[in-house]
């Protein structure tokens, strides 16, 4: 992938993040026919998710337990279960395709408000861009 797109898909992830705050799924296991505990491999149709902390896209498959410490866990769980949601009713799993964003909402000051100081001192620390 091309540094300038890799960098506006970052952009566009956290300006998501506020998006996917506002997912609630009740009865999480009762909805869902795949599993998405992280302490637990998923084991439904594969999809590729872009993780911040590695820096790449990875796919859903993978061992997530390292996920569970990550300061941007609370944020990426309810983002992974929509991803599985959609993909369980035949949809694309993307949280940002076709997404339109309004102006001025990626610039960098913009993309940090909802998160916590340490998530944004841990996001600075992936994406070196977005220092002040």
């Amino acid at each position: 992938m091309h540094e300038d797109c890799a960098f506006t898909y970052r952009l566009q992830f956290f300006q998501a993040i506020p998006y996917l705050v506002q997912f609630t799924i009740p009865k999480r296991d009762a909805l869902m026919m795949y599993n998405v505990d992280p302490t637990k491999l998923y084991e439904g149709p594969e999809f590729e998710e872009y993780c911040i902390s590695e820096g790449k896209y990875l796919p859903a498959s993978r061992d997530r337990t390292p996920c569970i410490t990550c300061p941007l866990f609370t944020l990426c769980q309810p983002g992974f279960e929509e991803q599985v949601r959609r993909i369980q009713e035949g949809e694309n799993p993307s949280l940002t395709e076709g997404c339109a964003f309004p102006e001025g909402s990626l610039e960098p000051a913009n993309l940090f408000a909802g998160l916590t100081q340490e998530q944004i001192d841990f996001v600075k620390s992936k994406v070196p861009i977005l220092n002040d």
